[in-house]
């Protein structure tokens, strides 16, 4: 199921009674224009991410749930395309990598 904003920064923000200069400090960001940015859909570096991980208690995966579902269909779609294309023989290492594929194509 595809959600309908990039992520949920600023409800989870608001959800836990915090400002943007909280999150800012609890960032360790030097001003809360930073917050902003990314309340209003620009996606975070890792360390970043990770971090508001820790402060909301969610998995990115959750926090940045529009983004996250946008790079797993392209993700998804790619692994199709590699099994598609795969043809070679039925090594133990290629019959794991296609499961590998089949999984992530899933």
């Amino acid at each position: 199921m595809q959600r309908k904003l990039a992520h949920y920064l600023r409800s989870e923000r608001r959800l836990n009674a915090l400002t943007q200069a909280d999150i800012a400090a609890l960032l360790g960001a030097p001003w809360k224009q930073r917050v902003g940015w990314y309340e209003r859909g620009k996606l975070p570096p890792i360390e970043t991410a990770l971090a508001y991980e820790a402060i909301f208690g969610k998995p990115v995966s959750e926090l940045l749930g529009g983004a996250y579902d946008e790079i797993a269909i392209a993700v998804r779609r790619r692994a199709q395309n590699l099994l598609a294309r795969d043809n070679a023989g039925e090594t133990p290492r290629r019959v794991r990598r296609k499961r590998s594929l089949a999984r992530i194509a899933a």
